[in-house]
Protein backbone atom coordinates (compact mmCIF):
# COMPACT_ATOMS: atom_id res chain seq x y z
CA UNK A 1 0.00 0.00 0.00
CA UNK A 2 2.96 2.39 0.47
CA UNK A 3 4.06 2.19 -2.55
CA UNK A 4 0.24 2.61 -4.37
CA UNK A 5 0.40 5.48 -2.47
CA UNK A 6 3.51 6.93 -2.28
CA UNK A 7 5.91 5.94 -5.65
CA UNK A 8 5.95 8.58 -8.01
CA UNK A 9 4.42 6.43 -11.15
CA UNK A 10 1.54 4.14 -10.85
CA UNK A 11 2.24 0.53 -10.31
CA UNK A 12 -0.56 -2.33 -11.00
CA UNK A 13 -0.18 -3.79 -7.65
CA UNK A 14 -0.40 -7.41 -9.61
CA UNK A 15 3.59 -6.66 -10.98
CA UNK A 16 4.23 -6.26 -7.71
CA UNK A 17 3.00 -9.29 -6.42
CA UNK A 18 4.33 -11.59 -9.67
CA UNK A 19 7.54 -9.53 -8.97
CA UNK A 20 8.14 -10.26 -5.41
CA UNK A 21 6.65 -14.08 -6.07
CA UNK A 22 9.14 -14.18 -8.70
CA UNK A 23 12.24 -13.02 -6.42
CA UNK A 24 11.00 -15.84 -3.73
CA UNK A 25 11.25 -18.33 -5.73
CA UNK A 26 14.76 -17.02 -8.11
CA UNK A 27 16.32 -17.27 -4.60
CA UNK A 28 15.52 -21.24 -3.78
CA UNK A 29 17.58 -22.26 -6.68
CA UNK A 30 18.89 -22.34 -9.97
CA UNK A 31 15.77 -24.48 -11.30
CA UNK A 32 12.90 -22.48 -9.96
CA UNK A 33 11.05 -20.14 -11.34
CA UNK A 34 7.99 -18.11 -11.22
CA UNK A 35 5.76 -18.44 -14.66
CA UNK A 36 2.69 -15.27 -14.78
CA UNK A 37 -0.43 -17.24 -15.81
CA UNK A 38 -0.20 -16.91 -19.31
CA UNK A 39 3.62 -18.22 -19.41
CA UNK A 40 1.96 -20.94 -17.26
CA UNK A 41 -0.94 -21.82 -19.97
CA UNK A 42 1.76 -22.07 -22.87
CA UNK A 43 4.22 -24.60 -20.82
CA UNK A 44 1.31 -27.13 -20.66
CA UNK A 45 0.16 -26.72 -23.69
CA UNK A 46 3.60 -27.36 -25.23
CA UNK A 47 4.54 -30.39 -22.87
CA UNK A 48 0.50 -31.68 -23.31
CA UNK A 49 0.67 -31.71 -26.98
CA UNK A 50 -2.91 -29.84 -27.89
CA UNK A 51 -3.78 -26.60 -28.08
CA UNK A 52 -6.09 -24.24 -30.27
CA UNK A 53 -4.89 -23.29 -33.13
CA UNK A 54 -4.64 -24.09 -37.23
CA UNK A 55 -1.16 -26.21 -37.29
CA UNK A 56 1.86 -24.55 -37.56
CA UNK A 57 4.43 -22.55 -35.95
CA UNK A 58 5.79 -19.33 -36.93
CA UNK A 59 9.07 -19.22 -37.91
CA UNK A 60 11.73 -16.66 -39.14
CA UNK A 61 12.53 -15.77 -43.08
CA UNK A 62 15.48 -17.49 -44.33
CA UNK A 63 18.90 -15.57 -44.10
CA UNK A 64 18.77 -13.32 -46.63
CA UNK A 65 15.53 -12.89 -47.72
CA UNK A 66 14.40 -9.73 -49.89
CA UNK A 67 11.12 -9.04 -47.60
CA UNK A 68 11.70 -11.25 -44.36
CA UNK A 69 8.18 -11.91 -43.77
CA UNK A 70 7.17 -14.95 -41.34
CA UNK A 71 7.04 -18.60 -43.17
CA UNK A 72 4.89 -21.74 -42.21
CA UNK A 73 7.29 -23.95 -39.74
CA UNK A 74 6.59 -27.63 -38.86
CA UNK A 75 2.96 -28.14 -40.27
CA UNK A 76 0.90 -30.39 -38.73
CA UNK A 77 -0.68 -33.15 -41.31
CA UNK A 78 -4.46 -32.97 -41.37
CA UNK A 79 -4.67 -29.17 -39.27
CA UNK A 80 -6.72 -26.63 -40.38
CA UNK A 81 -3.89 -24.56 -42.08
CA UNK A 82 -3.20 -28.39 -43.72
CA UNK A 83 -6.41 -28.46 -44.84
CA UNK A 84 -6.20 -24.70 -46.38
CA UNK A 85 -3.50 -25.35 -48.52
CA UNK A 86 -0.33 -24.16 -46.93
CA UNK A 87 2.62 -25.66 -47.14
CA UNK A 88 6.22 -24.81 -45.34
CA UNK A 89 8.06 -22.08 -46.30
CA UNK A 90 4.84 -20.56 -47.20
CA UNK A 91 5.20 -16.51 -45.91
CA UNK A 92 2.62 -15.13 -43.60
CA UNK A 93 2.17 -11.39 -44.78
CA UNK A 94 -0.73 -10.47 -42.70
CA UNK A 95 -2.61 -12.44 -39.49
CA UNK A 96 -6.29 -11.04 -38.34
CA UNK A 97 -5.51 -7.90 -41.00
CA UNK A 98 -2.35 -7.15 -39.04
CA UNK A 99 0.73 -6.67 -41.44
CA UNK A 100 3.84 -8.71 -40.50
CA UNK A 101 6.50 -6.73 -41.78
CA UNK A 102 7.05 -3.74 -40.92
CA UNK A 103 8.80 -0.78 -43.62
CA UNK A 104 11.88 -0.77 -41.10
CA UNK A 105 12.04 -4.90 -40.89
CA UNK A 106 14.18 -5.15 -44.21
CA UNK A 107 16.48 -2.57 -43.63
CA UNK A 108 17.46 -4.00 -40.35
CA UNK A 109 20.48 -6.21 -40.17
CA UNK A 110 22.55 -6.39 -36.79
CA UNK A 111 22.71 -9.29 -34.03
CA UNK A 112 20.15 -6.90 -32.33
CA UNK A 113 17.73 -7.05 -35.49
CA UNK A 114 17.97 -10.84 -35.87
CA UNK A 115 17.57 -10.78 -31.68
CA UNK A 116 14.79 -8.16 -32.23
CA UNK A 117 12.89 -10.51 -35.15
CA UNK A 118 12.76 -13.44 -33.38
CA UNK A 119 10.70 -11.69 -30.34
CA UNK A 120 8.68 -10.65 -33.02
CA UNK A 121 7.65 -14.11 -35.05
CA UNK A 122 7.28 -15.35 -31.76
CA UNK A 123 4.38 -12.30 -30.90
CA UNK A 124 2.79 -13.01 -34.09
CA UNK A 125 3.18 -17.06 -33.49
CA UNK A 126 1.15 -16.46 -30.67
CA UNK A 127 -1.74 -14.52 -32.63
CA UNK A 128 -2.31 -18.06 -34.39
CA UNK A 129 -3.31 -19.34 -30.78
CA UNK A 130 -6.86 -19.04 -29.52
CA UNK A 131 -9.76 -21.23 -28.44
CA UNK A 132 -11.19 -23.74 -30.48
CA UNK A 133 -14.32 -22.76 -32.98
CA UNK A 134 -12.59 -19.11 -33.94
CA UNK A 135 -11.62 -17.78 -36.66
CA UNK A 136 -8.40 -16.14 -38.17
CA UNK A 137 -7.54 -14.60 -41.57
CA UNK A 138 -4.47 -14.79 -42.92
CA UNK A 139 -2.88 -13.26 -46.06
CA UNK A 140 -0.28 -15.72 -47.38
CA UNK A 141 2.25 -15.67 -50.42
CA UNK A 142 3.05 -19.15 -51.25
CA UNK A 143 6.91 -20.60 -51.30
CA UNK A 144 6.13 -22.37 -54.82
CA UNK A 145 5.10 -18.48 -56.02
CA UNK A 146 2.04 -17.22 -57.51
CA UNK A 147 -0.53 -14.64 -56.12
CA UNK A 148 -1.57 -13.75 -52.61
CA UNK A 149 -3.65 -16.13 -50.85
CA UNK A 150 -6.38 -14.78 -48.32
CA UNK A 151 -7.50 -17.96 -46.16
CA UNK A 152 -10.11 -17.92 -43.42
CA UNK A 153 -9.44 -20.67 -41.14
CA UNK A 154 -10.74 -22.10 -38.20
CA UNK A 155 -9.41 -22.65 -34.64
CA UNK A 156 -9.13 -26.25 -33.71
CA UNK A 157 -8.04 -28.15 -30.57
CA UNK A 158 -4.80 -29.15 -32.38
CA UNK A 159 -2.54 -32.28 -31.30
CA UNK A 160 0.96 -32.36 -31.88
CA UNK A 161 2.89 -35.59 -32.74
CA UNK A 162 5.00 -36.54 -30.21
CA UNK A 163 6.51 -39.35 -32.35
CA UNK A 164 6.28 -39.69 -36.33
CA UNK A 165 6.35 -43.16 -38.19
CA UNK A 166 6.24 -44.60 -41.11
Amino acid sequence: SYIASEYVDEVPERDLVYAAIGGMVRRLDRHSAFLKPKSYQRLREDTEGEFGGIGFELGEAPHGARLPYPVVESLITGSPADRAGLREGDRILEIDGRKTLDAGDAARASKTAAADSLKKVRRLGALLRGPAGTRIELAVHPAAGGAVLRRTLVRELVKVPTVEWM
